[in-house]
């Protein structure tokens, strides 16, 4: 970058030659705070050295003048490498509908975005300025992705501070999570039989496995010579469907004992589908996953979401989400007597106090449950 010394109003200007947010070149004038006395023109060349490191430093590009909204789409695609797939689709659709949209026809730049841009932002999107509301989980995950966006460009020295730091979000309620019985349990279990949702719904109920995990199942994790099947394998879908060798966290890879009649359910499983296989021939997408259509292609995320709530409704049973057969497997080893630990590495729980917070009211339910029983028999025994 080029760069000369000039004088103003009796200061010292660094006038550059540098490239806008679209790539044209224009002249940039930057005061260096230097007096044009006698004896500063030394300290003010060296000023105009910084300056020119400066702007050398971040490109060439004059990010004082760069928009909040494209600096925010930058930031995203160099920032890109770091994050998994999952993560930057998801960041992608809050950008796209919802922060550039916005922050553009607002035209703020980066260097003067305030607290109170975003907190309109907020507010707009919480449905109180006309918008359509969104919840407070949603507000917060578009305030993170602003939020650490302005945080690289405060480590980068571009801005003075976090503006996203002095906004208050609104209170997230926790969603309590509905559970069935052990009773309407068996019922959607019998006559899910045959049904496209019975395999998906089998896992969910046996195993707690989440929606990514049981459509991500795959049969070269379903040991049956040492009876466990190994949770290492994930299918999510955001603008894409997105297959992973991985899981949520590093707990959720687990493995979960498979016995009994759950054995016997997979082996009669994994033979209906070689039948399949040889009836389809060349035709037959083998991916290797438990999940799929009778041609071998696996199922997409959204029908399980779309086929469970019209199955639950044909049977008569309470309206809850898929995710929540997760929650009634928990809800019935809790009201079985095993403790939270256990409960927790079932779950594949990243910490126990995970388990704490959504199943807490079931624990002291059920120790109130045990203590009757203990105070029972120590009341039987003639104790005084």
């Amino acid at each position: 970058m080029s760069g000369s010394l000039q004088v103003k109003g009796n200061m010292y200007y660094a006038v550059l030659s540098i490239q806008d947010d679209k790539g044209k070149n224009k002249t940039k004038w930057v005061s260096l705070k230097v007096p044009a006395a006698k004896g500063n023109k030394r300290k003010a060349e060296a000023e105009l050295k910084r300056v020119i490191n400066e702007y050398d430093a971040r490109g060439g590009v004059n990010y004082a003048d760069i928009l909040f909204c494209e600096y925010l789409r930058n930031w995203l695609e160099e920032h890109r490498p770091n994050i998994t797939q999952i993560t930057y689709e998801g960041y992608k659709i809050y950008l796209e509908k919802h922060l550039y949209p916005y922050y553009s026809e607002l035209g703020v730049k980066l260097f003067d975005l305030k607290p109170l841009h975003i907190q309109k932002y907020n507010m707009l999107k919480m449905g109180k300025e006309g918008g359509k509301g969104l919840s407070a989980n949603s507000l917060k995950k578009h305030h993170s992705v602003v939020r650490k966006c302005l945080q690289h460009a405060l480590q980068m020295n571009l801005i003075l501070y976090n503006p996203a730091d002095r906004v208050t979000l609104p209170r997230i309620e926790r969603y309590q999570g509905q559970a069935y019985t052990v009773e309407q349990a068996k019922h959607l279990l019998d006559y899910s039989k045959g049904h496209t949702l019975e395999v998906p719904i089998f896992l969910a109920l046996q195993f707690a496995l989440r929606r990514s995990e049981a459509l991500g199942l795959k049969w070269d994790a379903v040991d049956f010579d040492n009876d466990v099947i190994h949770v290492r394998h994930t299918v999510t879908s955001m603008s894409s469907r997105i297959e992973r060798d991985g899981t949520k966290n590093k707990s959720s890879m687990r493995t979960l004992p498979m016995l009994g009649e759950s054995k016997k359910i997979l082996q009669k499983l994994k033979a209906r589908q070689m039948e399949e296989k040889r009836l389809c021939g060349v035709d037959y997408t083998d991916n290797g996953y438990v999940c799929c259509w009778p041609d071998g292609k696996p199922y997409d995320t959204s029908l399980i979401s779309r086929s469970f709530t019209r199955l639950t409704k044909r049977l008569g049973l309470p309206g809850i989400r898929y995710h929540d057969l997760r929650h009634s497997a928990a809800s019935i080893l809790i009201a079985l007597g095993c403790n939270v630990k256990e409960v927790s590495s079932f779950l594949g729980h990243n910490q126990v106090s995970t388990t704490l917070n959504v199943y807490a009211h079931l624990f002291n339910s059920s120790s109130i449950g045990l203590m009757q029983k203990y105070d029972s028999i120590l009341s039987g025994s003639g104790t005084r």
